[in-house]
């Protein structure tokens, strides 16, 4: 939550947060902070272990990744349990009815957690029994109790002895799912080691260096990695579909079965993947930096005005949405003047010299007249377009951080930052994408002519 000057407000846990920012200003605060008042990050993992080895997680899976870190990030909270310390036991004897946060460096789960479970910590064990989804970031993870919904999974190395009830959707450095674990749905993971057995029910996915395949799996396997093994008693009952630079790169062992069809298909270089892909990720980055330092010059600005257009657009959607639709089709109109206006000088200059000089006079004065005022009213509407988007971003982050630490007093940097990841995860769904972009620009658009209108005519 956002204190104002010299106010104290209690943690969930009961431990005291208390902050001192100059009355006014846009300041920052991350979602996760500990009770004794410390910032929890994730897990360290020493970057010259397995450096070379990672290089063969291909670029593509960077989004896979970013989209799961943030979604442990912004998982809501309803009735939610928060515990941190040293060690977090779950004894045998516990049963937890509501979801559980747990932040610290040692995790360990014997009992019964009902809800969702997100730990962030070093060492993660799980041996009892979470009612819905597990979410995991930390070094090491060793899950060989039940989850009944997806395991999600961010870190060093992953052991599954147990049983998941979803899907596992995993990136590490080394992801073992042992001999008897069962995945009731499918398996996403990359990972410089892979080891599959067990029993797969849905589809496996797999990205790493070295892939070792024993597993039963019900539906089809794909693997890109450059050395895969596949060996008794596996038993794969949909397609095998692998890639690697060469073909005989793919040892098959005699007693596997697969039931679908083989196919091998060769990868795409790791140049062309760059060219392809790092363009459209810097471009990304830099678009995220462009519109958050834009958003805090205009918030220091115009203060009363970003105050009034968040109000409007948390509680007059329907009103923005309705300015939006009209100022979009002023823009539009003004657009089509200032193009009339443009051939409309070229065409008076060259009615001055003939029989029609008093008509190109005429057609003249309006269109030098018509420029500035058109042109006034495009670059204004094509900034406040641009504008609507950092509008939404901010409500958007002040909801989603509403959501982690309820009654916010008012939105800050971190909304602003938070809100605006999210609209470029959006927009970076192809299609879908586009349009949610379009409606962003549009709704905070409306918002902050609104604003604006009832600022003038309050002051």
């Amino acid at each position: 939550m956002l204190l104002k000057c010299g106010e104290t407000r209690q943690h969930i846990t009961g431990h005291p947060l208390t902050t001192q920012p100059d009355p006014g200003d846009l300041f920052f605060e991350l979602p996760f902070i500990a009770p004794n008042g410390n910032l929890q990050v994730a897990p360290y993992v020493n970057p010259n272990q397995g450096t070379n080895d990672m290089n063969c997680l291909r670029i593509k899976h960077i989004p896979l990744m970013l989209i799961g870190l943030t979604m442990l990030l912004v998982t809501p909270i309803g009735a939610t349990t928060v515990e941190s310390g040293n060690d977090v036991h779950i004894s045998h004897l516990h049963e937890i009815d509501d979801d559980f946060y747990a932040f610290s460096d040692k995790i360990r789960v014997d009992g019964v957690v009902a809800g969702d479970f997100t730990g962030f910590g070093r060492d993660v064990v799980v041996k009892g029994n979470i009612g819905q989804s597990g979410n995991f970031a930390c070094q090491y993870m060793d899950h060989n109790g039940s989850i009944e919904g997806s395991l999600r999974f961010l870190g060093e190395r992953l052991t599954v002895s147990g049983r998941v009830g979803g899907s596992i959707l995993g990136a590490g450095s080394s992801i073992i799912i042992h001999q008897g674990s069962i995945v009731e749905k499918d398996i996403n993971i990359a990972a410089n080691e892979i080891n599959i057995d067990g029993t797969i029910l849905g589809n496996a996915t797999c990205a790493g260096n070295k892939v070792r395949v024993t597993a039963q799996i019900g539906g089809d396997l794909e693997i890109e990695a450059d050395k895969i093994i596949i060996a008794p008693p596996a038993v794969i009952r949909g397609n095998l579909v692998y890639h690697t630079k060469n073909e005989d790169q793919l040892t098959l062992e005699p007693g596997v079965t697969v039931v679908g069809t083989t196919i091998w298909e060769a990868p795409k270089s790791a140049k062309e993947d760059d060219t392809s892909i790092l363009p459209d990720i810097a471009y990304a980055i830099a678009n995220l930096l462009a519109a958050f330092i834009f958003g805090i010059i205009v918030f220091k600005l115009f203060k009363p005005y970003t105050e009034e257009s968040f109000r409007q657009l948390r509680g007059r959607v329907t009103a923005s949405i309705a300015a939006g639709l009209v100022s979009l089709l002023g823009l539009i109109m003004a657009i089509v003047v200032l193009l009339l206006a443009l051939v409309g000088t070229g065409i008076g200059t060259l009615l001055l010299s003939g029989e029609l000089a008093f008509l190109g006079v005429c057609l003249l004065v309006f269109s030098l007249l018509a420029l500035p005022i058109s042109s006034f009213i495009t670059v204004s509407g094509a900034i406040i377009l641009y504008s609507g988007k950092i509008m939404v971003g901010l409500v958007l982050g002040h909801m989603t951080l509403n959501l982690i630490r309820p009654r916010q007093a008012k939105p800050g940097k971190a909304a602003l930052f938070i809100g605006l990841i999210l609209i470029t995860l959006a927009t970076a769904i192809p299609y879908v994408g586009l349009v949610f972009y379009f409606l962003t620009m549009l709704i905070g658009a409306g918002a902050i002519v609104l604003g604006i209108y009832r600022c003038r005519h309050t002051y």
